[in-house]
Parts: C-alpha cells; structure tokens; sequence
C-alpha cells in the first residue's frame, strides 16, 4: 500500500519525508522522543516543538505555530499523574546508568 511506504519514509527520515508529510495536509506531527524522526525535526527550521513528554514529542509547521494559540505545556504533573511518574522514573533510570 503506497500509504504505508509514504509512512516508512517519513519515519526512516528519507529525503522526501518533509514534501511527504507537507502533501499529505497533516498539520501536527506527533511521534516517539528519541527517535530519527523527532531528532530531525528538533533541527529543522520549518518544525517548531509544541508538546513533550517522556515517551511523546508533537511538532506543528513553524508558519502556524502562533496561530494555533496552544496553551503553554506544563512545567510541571500533578501528583499520580502518568507523565509525572515517568518523567521520575526516567530520571532515575538516567541516574543509574
């Protein structure tokens, strides 16, 4: 299915992947931290970082950042939240290596 090459290049970050994702409409990009694709994204001038957590990084075309008007990600979880408990056992987990 050619959706599903369209996919495997994004992710394997080929040189097409930007025009790929440009022709699809797609407007937010949200993949794994850490990963090829959000490391590329993280340097591109055309990407502008609005979400991350742990384990998620959500990116949106730098243009139509200001007009989306996100709320600011927070600096901080409540207590018992999923997000705050794996940012502290990532951090942990760091520590220890």
């Amino acid at each position: 299915d050619s959706l599903l090459y369209q996919y495997g290049d994004v992710e394997s970050v080929l040189p097409n992947w930007d025009s790929v994702i440009e022709s699809s409409g797609t407007q937010l990009v949200l993949f794994d931290t850490g990963t090829p694709l959000a490391n590329v994204m993280l340097q591109s001038p055309r990407w502008q970082k609005v979400y991350q957590d742990p384990l998620s990084i959500a990116f949106v075309r730098t243009e139509t950042a200001a007009s989306l008007g996100l709320p600011p990600q927070p600096s901080s979880y409540p207590a018992g939240d999923v997000c705050a408990q794996l940012k502290t056992s990532n951090v942990n987990s760091s520590s220890q290596q």
